[in-house]
């Protein structure tokens, strides 16, 4: 008997149950929005709120067996099988709620997860920035439906085959995160007792400043910058027009400029926003909130203006330069400075005041480069090594994708006893 292809408004009901307007405010839920759903898992936790605080678009109700895909951004791919009781979760009304009638749960989890059915969302998607599809249109896409028995047998083997690639992944990146610390720790250690003089790295009365080699100097950074700048208290305007990016706490890691989730601005709104002064190439980039204590050099030939949250360093070249202060902040000294300043605040961040007196150890700008370019040697070791693991991750995440097809799909066929 050939396998069927029927509509998927044939075997699963759209957005049966929402909460209506007259939902007592007091109510509370959890709240789930397009941002915490990535592929096939929630990456924040709900959040919880009474209804009457919730956004309006807080709405959509679910329960075991559903399972929700985003119809907004739809190339992000965000899909979730409900799994457990709840109750009391509400998801946006950006999420369409898929709700089995005639086909196994986990199945049909597995079949909206594939590259076949996100590839035809995509395809029913309108609009270019913030592409977006009907609920209605998902009911009208066809689903590969064979019996309940080889239903099963896919979602079992789906089951334990992802559960062995997603174990694979976790240890890759917790790897990563061994490394760099081990790579901060490297740093930090150089920066402040010097290569080659690590048994001076002994305390003193204070918890801050560290015995120094002979000729380092124990300085505040107030001392080693020119000037210390602001960012204004407003988000700087995006623009399609990508010619100035806008750089936030979260482009600022572990002394690198990233570009996730990068956003841009044009020369022209930008001034108008910031008269502060043009970022240059040397300058150091701070973040003061979320996270407190990142930092980076501005690199050369990228145009970019600060957001908020971030202080702009500028370094004074007789005496340091900006990569020996990103350096610097990640040492020992300076975190136990940062942490406990952030500490003593309900949400962490850092005053200006408390910035200009950041502790920095200094030797002479000789002995400044000499450790740099051993520093260099091992920042390269270790960005290979990461380099080459995150290219593992990334060749996993397409084995999975690819698994995930070829078994809905019946290109690998699956047996009963196979899974």
């Amino acid at each position: 008997m050939a396998t069927e292809v029927i509509p998927l408004k044939y075997l699963a009901n759209v957005n049966e149950r929402s909460l209506p307007d007259t939902t007592d405010p007091d109510r509370e839920i959890l709240y789930v929005d397009i941002g915490s759903v990535g592929r096939g898992e929630l990456t924040d936790e709900p959040k919880r709120m009474r209804f009457g605080d919730a956004p309006t678009r807080a709405r959509r109700l679910v329960q075991e067996g559903d399972t929700i895909v985003s119809t907004v951004r739809t190339y992000l791919r965000a899909v979730w099988p409900v799994a457990g009781s709840f109750d009391d979760i509400v998801v946006s009304t950006g999420f369409a709620v898929l709700t089995p009638r005639d086909i196994e749960p986990r199945y049909l989890s597995w079949w909206v997860m594939s590259d076949v059915f996100v590839e035809e969302v995509v395809a029913r998607s309108v609009g270019v920035s913030y592409p977006a599809v009907n609920s209605s249109e998902l009911g009208e896409i066809r689903v590969r439906l064979p019996n309940v028995d080889e239903q099963r047998a896919i979602a079992d083997y789906l089951d334990i085959e992802t559960n062995r690639i997603d174990a694979l992944i976790s240890k890759k990146r917790r790897l990563i995160e061994l490394l760099d610390k081990r790579r901060a720790v490297y740093v930090g250690t150089a920066v402040v007792a010097g290569l080659g003089n690590r048994e001076d790295l002994v305390e003193t009365g204070s918890q801050h400043v560290p015995r120094l080699p002979s000729g380092w100097r124990p300085m505040r950074l107030r001392h080693v910058a020119e000037q210390i700048i602001d960012t204004p208290h407003k988000t700087a305007p995006v623009v399609d027009d990508k010619k100035y990016l806008v750089v936030r706490t979260s482009n600022v890691k572990i002394g690198r400029l990233v570009f996730d989730d990068a956003r841009y601005t044009d020369r022209a709104s930008w001034f108008e926003w910031n008269r502060r002064g043009e970022p240059r190439p040397g300058d150091v980039m701070f973040t003061r909130e979320a996270p407190a204590g990142e930092a980076c050099v501005v690199p050369a030939g990228v145009p970019l203006c600060i957001g908020q949250r971030m202080v702009l360093f500028r370094v004074n070249p007789a005496v340091a330069c900006g990569e020996w202060i990103v350096h610097s902040i990640y040492s020992g000294p300076a975190q136990r400075f940062i942490e406990d300043l952030s500490n003593a605040t309900t949400v962490a961040h850092l005053n200006m005041s408390d910035i200009h007196d950041i502790p920095i150890a200094v030797p002479d700008l000789n002995e400044q480069q000499r450790i740099l370019a051993r520093i260099r040697m091992e920042v390269r070791r270790h960005e290979q090594t990461v380099s080459m693991l995150n290219k593992q991750i990334e060749l996993l995440i397409e084995r999975r994708k690819a698994l995930i097809t070829a078994v809905v799909t019946g290109e690998m066929p699956v047996s009963e006893s196979s899974a």
